[in-house]
């Protein structure tokens, strides 16, 4: 079961965002982050990023195609010092999270693949800033 009130809470305790416990709020709450992200993207609350990503054909753990399931996470890999391109599954049993330095979260919506969580802080390049 995802835990957004545990998520809201840990998230209103400003002292999980400094660098060491915001990995330990990060991985404990991977599952409701990527669903979140993923929910919002669904709703257009988040936008898309239009500059081209390499993207992943394969789970970089199992080997399954990430392609069929339009989501995948290149991240950090729990207690091996790797980075890979997993799955979902495999991302939630051994992945460490999403946000910049630790994991991006993909998902392709029909038209190319885009990061929607993880990527670098603050605006991009290309973006207008008023």
């Amino acid at each position: 079961m995802l835990d957004y009130d545990g998520l809201g809470a840990a998230l209103a305790d400003k002292s999980n965002l400094a660098d060491g416990p915001r990995g330990k709020l990060l991985d404990t709450f991977k599952h409701e982050i990527a669903t979140l992200m993923i929910g919002l993207r669904r709703i257009q609350v988040v936008g898309r990023n239009d500059r081209p990503v390499d993207t992943a054909k394969i789970c970089d753990l199992c080997d399954c195609p990430v392609e069929e399931a339009r989501v995948y996470i290149d991240g950090k890999v729990k207690r091996a010092g790797v980075w890979a391109n997993m799955c979902l599954p495999c991302f939630l049993e051994r992945g460490s999270g999403i946000g910049w330095g630790v994991g991006q979260l993909y998902w392709h919506d029909g038209l190319g693949w885009q990061c929607l969580a993880g990527g670098p802080p603050g605006p991009a390049a290309d973006d207008e800033i008023d």
